[in-house]
């Protein structure tokens, strides 16, 4: 199960409605397909982010190698294996009530790299126009 947070990921939205009127007669499954082939290279390029070493030993699975895809009905969901991926990415207040800054890591690689994503779902559909 993968745990969900709203990551401010702008132009996601604009490019699925693009890709749709750009895809006219494309089934709907195809252009799931497309999203899926951009959100899972997101998805690599977070797993393959430095990690620091942790104290606790081996056995445990590091919060970024349990990030990966979901795909719904309509929709291609991201997110972490671990519950607290979201309180990392965008702060949290602690037990003592004091906050801790956010440390992003999946809205950073996804503003870093979105133009090779659009261009993995546009190639997927046999849409990209630079060819």
């Amino acid at each position: 199960m993968l745990h969900e947070a709203t990551v401010e990921a702008e132009g996601l939205e604009d490019l699925e409605r693009e890709l749709e009127e750009m895809a006219g007669n494309v089934d709907d499954s195809k252009v799931l397909d497309a999203m899926e082939q951009g959100a899972d290279q997101l998805v690599n390029d977070i797993r393959a982010l430095p990690r620091p070493r942790s104290m606790l030993g081996g056995g445990h699975t590091h919060m970024l190698d349990s990030v990966g895809t979901q795909r719904e009905k309509n929709a291609i969901d991201v997110g972490w294996g671990k519950y607290y991926g979201k309180m990392v990415e965008n702060g949290h207040k602690s037990r003592k009530g004091r906050w801790v800054a956010a440390q992003p890591h999946m809205s950073t690689t996804w503003e870093k790299n979105k133009d090779r994503y659009y261009k993995t779902m546009l190639d997927a559909l046999s849409l990209n126009s630079e060819e």
